[in-house]
């Protein structure tokens, strides 16, 4: 068992109170002599310095300095000072000023290092103080990379037994250039293993737009870390490119609070995707016909034209007729999430599709009149209701009374005879 996990203890005390003083660790103390604590000027007397079971350290005769003021006075005068010079990852650096528990805001929230060392060379580095424990709070990555400095952890206890501060200490990052070399940080960040990996790829290589991208990732984790509304998060992901839709699907599904909105996510990936493959298919622009997928079974689905239109008496939102040949094109999806690389169109069906779209295109035509003629014979003795060739038809008994004489009656034609026939029947 490790007897000094509960450390630290004071090791640094001044050797006298008056006048010009000088700090002296307790391995170079003299036993019989008194001390003073540098954190409150107490009187303070070394201990265990011949110990092999307990760390040699200061005690205080009387009242003590806190945990805390002991650790800061530490760091500050004996680690860190001004023209202090440290290794980090092998190259030099020099303190030129520093800032204990200085706070930092960010978009993501506040940040507030145990140390801020400024360097003569013009980098803000932020130092974290661990003992046994490291911070266990999520999302740190966010704040960093927020903030684009670098970030270093540091081991008390490895400091602990140093006796001179001539010693130059040496340190590695923990955050650096965008990258965290913590497994321990990296495992347990959200935001390390999604954004924080995805921006770096994009500024790497300079995607297109990859400023815009980098905005619109970070906008999304700052709403959910800001538990936005539904809408804010679902408007925020339907503006993105579709690689980074798939991003946040993942980081969706994660996070417990907000995983109901995964089908509504998948939803607009899937949306996406249609509609950019319509377009790269050149069909004439109709806002009411389009290319779409309809679901067979399982992951696989039969390609086609669906019309979408609705009118006071017609609502049709389905395929008004589909490629003639049964699984045409038939595609099969590796997930769930439609990837237009998967949607292969071969150019010997391009002419059948784009006949489908014509034929739909005189239906459209052909409804907008009926739709005007129902409106005509509907007057005050019918509510008239069409939805995808079923007819569902009213008749007005007396007053404001109206009962069902066709209800899901299979549309043949759209002629208005017809119906009147039927009609007619019915009385």
């Amino acid at each position: 068992m490790d007897v000094f996990k509960y450390l630290p203890q004071l090791v640094v005390a001044y050797d006298g109170n008056d006048g010009p003083a000088n700090l002296v660790h307790v391995k170079k103390a003299d036993k019989n002599k008194d001390y003073f604590c540098p954190c409150y000027g107490v009187a303070v007397k070394p201990r265990a310095l011949d110990s092999n079971k307990e760390q040699p350290h200061y005690y205080h005769k009387t009242e003590k300095c806190t945990r805390e003021s002991q650790i800061h006075f530490f760091y500050k005068n004996w680690l860190f000072r001004t023209g202090s010079k440290f290794y980090i990852d092998g190259q030099l650096f020099e303190a030129s000023s520093i800032d204990i528990e200085k706070k930092w805001h960010t978009k993501f929230g506040d940040y507030q290092p145990d140390i801020t060392v400024y360097t003569t060379s013009g980098q803000t580095i932020y130092f974290e103080i661990f003992f046994s424990n490291r911070k266990t709070v999520n999302d740190y990555f966010c704040i960093w990379d927020s903030l684009g400095n670098d970030v270093v952890e540091v081991n008390i206890k490895e400091y602990m037994y140093k006796t001179d501060r001539n010693d130059i200490p040496a340190f590695t990052y923990l955050y650096h250039g965008g990258k965290c070399y913590s497994k321990t940080y990296a495992k347990k960040d959200l935001y390390a293993n999604t954004i924080a990996k995805i921006k770096q790829e994009l500024s790497g290589q300079k995607i297109l737009n990859y400023k815009s991208r980098i905005e619109q990732l970070d906008w999304f984790w700052q709403i959910i870390r800001n538990n936005g509304t539904k809408e804010e998060i679902l408007t925020t992901i339907a503006l993105m490119e579709y690689d980074d839709m798939l991003s946040c699907y993942g980081i969706i599904k994660k996070i417990h609070c907000v995983s109901y909105l995964k089908n509504d996510v998948l939803g607009i990936i899937n949306k996406k995707v249609i509609q950019d493959t319509s377009h790269s298919l050149n069909l004439p622009h109709d806002e009411n016909i389009y290319f779409d997928l309809m679901h067979l079974h399982g992951r696989t689905y039969e390609a086609g034209i669906r019309l979408d239109i609705k009118t006071p008496h017609i609502v049709f939102n389905g395929f008004y007729r589909r490629c003639k040949h049964p699984g045409y094109p038939g595609i099969v999806f590796s997930k769930n999430v439609y990837n237009a690389s998967e949607i292969s169109i071969p150019k010997s069906k391009m002419n059948e599709l784009e006949n489908v779209f014509r034929e739909t295109a005189r239906y459209k035509q052909n409804l907008l009149k009926y739709e005007n003629v129902l409106a005509a014979f509907e007057g005050n003795q019918y509510k008239i209701r069409v939805k995808n060739n079923f007819y569902t038809v009213l008749a007005k008994i007396y007053g404001d009374n109206f009962e069902p004489v066709l209800d899901g009656y299979f549309m043949e034609t759209l002629d208005i005879k017809t119906l009147q026939g039927l009609l007619t029947t019915q009385f």
